[in-house]
């Protein structure tokens, strides 16, 4: 039984939920934030011990970010597939691969 919750704050698809769920697995409970009724959000913050972020000024609401002040650890999920050795473009990974939506210059990206 878990005894650990994890937030994720962004919206994460299918493929990579399998991923997160797969990596996690019954170490904690994982409660993906966009999920989470609005009257619902406070609580669920307020329990978590790990928070998983992109951008918080994006994904919480000024109320909300002081509840996550006592998170055991707080991951920022931020550099995108350009900064990695895998070069998902030539599939040289072996693993899924999640790269963030980049500026228009660049073709957006999900699971590669």
């Amino acid at each position: 039984m878990p005894n650990a919750t994890l937030v994720v704050t962004f919206d994460v698809h299918r493929a990579g939920r399998e991923v997160i769920g797969e990596t996690i697995g019954t170490t904690a409970t994982i409660v993906y934030l966009p999920d989470v009724p609005p009257a619902k959000r406070a609580t669920v913050l307020r329990r978590a011990a790990v928070i998983l972020a992109q951008h918080t000024a994006k994904d919480l609401t000024p109320d909300e970010i002081p509840l996550i002040r006592d998170v055991k650890l707080l991951q920022f999920v931020t550099a995108g597939w350009i900064l990695s050795p895998c070069e998902p473009s030539r599939r040289r990974c072996q693993s899924p691969v999640m790269a963030a939506r980049l500026p228009n210059r660049w073709p957006s990206m999900r699971w590669l």
